[in-house]
């Protein structure tokens, strides 16, 4: 077999800067790379429309016949099968029908058409965004990473175009410029104990630009009002949380987002309470005996995680406690366990367990009524085909993932149909959400 190559096999700049580096090529070096099969046939030379790559990578290689049939599209394409490949392995990706010549219904992630197939109706809407009650969502995974976004419309082919265009500036562009550039679907934990773990949980969208004050006041340090101080480093994040906290009645809250001032920050708004995300909290040595404490020791610390989804949060609880208890709530309601002890200057660390525990003791009272009794008859084979339902999987993407096939799959979801009494897909998946 013939293959037309590239005039030029010359290494190109990656986006570290690094020729040859196995860090995020350039969607320039990729076309350099793309060439078209081509056979021989009595005595003529045929070539082939579609385009392939041949990609090296850790001592194995292998030739992909791509399904874009635009040459960007293809670059698009094998830039993604490549970092795919670093971020899960060969074995991954060659098992995947993604990165399969397109047929009988399979498209390309820069096909829309390849989302169409695949995208959400989530019910967890954000009250700081208008029209989110129920809009369309798409999961999009790249290079190891995934991430849930909102796309604003409940149209199908909308829906399908704008996921295609989120997933083409990942590609292009990194996962941090599509962050800035598009709003995600994000859960927030916050931790109010990990020895029983205690936590309540949100869905909030993260913001492109700053909220609305709604005519408040700037922050002043009067005594009766209760000071916030936010750390985060996600812009976004910051202000769906920053939202939230100006949604409290006697709060008011500033952000922090840099190590080197948030000495300033403490001196400046002199928090009550310290609402930081883990990972910060850990990296800035926010301990019992750390500068922040004795900057601030009367300040409470309660941080708080952000994951793709609930299925994340429940998988990142910390092992090894007696009792687990985590309550979804409304964004607004995020802080209900400490509320109530807001109403006085400087609630302390020894106050908050027995506020926490309070609450908590309450939403184990015998419970109204809930329409969850179909989930609990489900089988836990047919709770993992509903669980990947509900993260976008089709039928023939089910199969694999748990060794079945796909008449099978179709089999559990008729199952689950009459179980929980609905007719949808998206109703069952809707009940599995809300549980």
């Amino acid at each position: 077999m013939f293959k037309q190559r590239p005039s030029s096999l010359r290494s190109t700049p990656t986006e570290s800067g690094i020729p040859g580096s196995t860090e995020n090529q350039t969607l320039r070096h990729w076309q350099q790379r793309l060439f078209k099969n081509s056979y021989t046939r009595a005595g003529r030379r045929f070539t082939l429309k579609r385009w392939s790559v041949k990609i090296q990578h850790a001592g194995r290689r292998h030739t992909f016949s791509l399904a874009a049939r635009t040459k960007s599209a293809a670059a698009a394409e094998a830039k993604a099968i490549h970092e795919a490949i670093i971020a899960e392995g060969w074995d991954a990706v060659l098992r995947r029908d993604s990165f399969r010549v397109a047929g009988n219904g399979d498209f390309p992630k820069t096909d829309p058409r390849h989302w169409r197939q695949r995208l959400l109706l989530r019910r967890h809407p954000f009250p700081a965004v208008p029209d989110t009650a129920e809009v369309l969502t798409a999961r999009i995974e790249h290079a190891g990473i995934t991430q849930l976004f909102p796309l604003g419309t409940t149209d199908l082919d909308a829906a399908a175009g704008q996921a295609q265009r989120i997933y083409q500036t990942i590609v292009e562009q990194g996962w941090a410029a599509a962050c800035r550039a598009f709003p995600r679907e994000v859960t927030i934990g916050l931790e109010w104990s990990t020895n029983p773990v205690l936590w309540t949980y949100t869905t909030i969208h993260t913001l492109l630009k700053p909220p609305a004050l709604s005519g408040q006041e700037a922050p002043t340090l009067r005594a009766e009002i209760q000071r916030v101080l936010l750390l985060e480093s996600d812009p976004g994040i910051s202000r769906a949380l920053g939202w939230i906290l100006q949604q409290q009645a006697g709060l008011e809250y500033s952000s922090c987002d840099s190590e080197a001032f948030l000495l300033q920050a403490l001196e400046r708004q002199q928090p009550q309470l310290i609402l930081a995300n883990h990972l910060l909290a850990e990296q800035w040595g926010m301990t019992a005996d750390s500068k922040v404490t004795a900057s601030r020791p009367q300040a409470t610390i309660v941080t708080y995680s952000s994951y793709a989804d609930s299925d994340h949060l429940f998988l990142a609880t910390p092992g090894g406690a007696g009792v687990y208890l985590l309550n979804r709530v409304e964004p607004a309601s995020l802080l209900a366990p400490i509320l109530g002890g807001l109403g006085h200057p400087d609630p302390s660390a020894e106050d908050l367990p027995r506020q926490v525990q309070s609450y908590f003791k309450g939403l184990l009272q015998p419970p109204a009524t809930r329409g969850t009794g179909g989930l609990a008859q489900l089988t836990r084979r047919e709770r993992d085909v509903l669980a990947l339902l509900s993260k976008g999987y089709i039928d023939k993407e089910i199969a694999p993932a748990l060794g079945i096939s796909t008449w099978t799959v179709r089999g559990h979801i008729k199952k689950i149909f009459e179980r929980l009494n609905v007719h949808t897909r998206t109703e069952a998946v809707v009940q599995y959400l809300e549980k």
